[in-house]
């Protein structure tokens, strides 16, 4: 599912930055003052979320939603100037306070919405339970009741968490700072299992090398993946949320291609457990078939 490549571009390579023009005290202020660019948006970077955004090897932010960013900045001419990586708890916490702007890779909760708004979705990917290979076997239906009392990782403050901790409070949930974390756990015995998102799950075992994973399939949580804004910004929601739309559709399949496959029979020691065209069915189809008439700028986000 995911295959990595070289990212062609970054958000680092945008003109980031304004200027304000002064004129002595003693000239007269022009009549028709030159309009200026308003400040860049202060990207919100989450350190480790692959393959949606993460710091790769050469200190450079990537991943699949920064591409998504970039095609939707050429369409919208809109500038951001990226802040230091961090975790995503920690990043919802300035965003909070004022300190940044916009975030990636983030699906819309009521708590979330006291401080931000959601663009439309741009990727929607489903949340499935990772156990060891030799643990013994656990249908769909009943693998997270099985489990009770055992414990099951999830990522600090992502929003699959505090679902499966409502709907099976009874599991010994461990939250840990992101997936990568969480998978390592299972596959060192640390946990007796970990819910994670399928993308994540196939780029991070894949390129950790992780061996004797294995998926016990859906857990009736799917990512809708969004971009965030911090309230107080008017018309921004509405400006990304027609870039989305106008990103060409060979365009959004390329970012797909490039991130996204299924997830590996010999790899997960089972049949894939979603499909490998996430990209096609959410944006290459649904998203058009929305359609300019059917989106109304001034409509609230779904989960505002």
């Amino acid at each position: 599912m995911a295959a990595v490549f070289p990212l062609r571009s970054t958000i680092g390579r945008f003109a980031l930055g304004w200027c304000l023009l002064s004129f002595p005290a003693w000239d007269a202020a022009p009549a028709n003052p030159l309009p200026q660019d308003p400040p860049a948006l202060r990207l919100a970077v989450e350190r480790d979320y692959p393959p949606f955004v993460f710091v790769g090897p050469n200190l450079q932010t990537q991943g699949l939603s920064i591409d998504m960013l970039r095609l939707v900045q050429e369409t919208t001419g809109l500038r951001v100037a990226e802040q230091p990586a961090a975790p995503l708890e920690t990043l919802l916490s300035d965003l909070r306070q004022g300190k940044a702007d916009l975030i990636t890779s983030l699906r819309p909760t009521p708590e979330r919405a006291e401080f931000l708004e959601f663009t439309r979705p741009y990727i929607q990917v489903p949340a499935i339970l990772v156990v060891r290979s030799g643990h013994a076997p656990l249908t769909t239906a009943k693998a997270l009741t099985a489990l009770q009392g055992r414990p099951v990782a999830v990522g600090h403050g992502y929003a699959v968490e505090a679902v499966m901790r409502k709907n099976h409070p009874l599991v010994a949930w461990q939250a840990v700072s992101d997936d990568t974390q969480a998978l390592k756990g299972v596959a060192d015995g640390r946990f007796e299992a970990a819910v994670a998102d399928a993308a994540s799950v196939s780029y991070i075992v894949q390129n950790h090398e992780l061996k004797g994973l294995h998926s016990a399939g859906r857990v009736g949580f799917d990512y809708d993946l969004s971009f965030g804004i911090r309230q107080g910004q008017p018309g921004l929601r509405e400006r990304m949320d027609a870039g989305i739309l106008a990103v060409p559709r060979q365009e959004r399949q390329a970012v797909m291609d490039r991130w996204l496959q299924a997830l590996e029979a010999e790899t997960m020691g089972r049949a894939p457990t979603w499909p490998a065209v996430l990209g096609t069915g959410l944006l290459g189809g649904g998203l058009l078939l929305l359609g300019w008439k059917a989106w109304r700028p001034t409509a609230k986000p779904p989960h505002a």
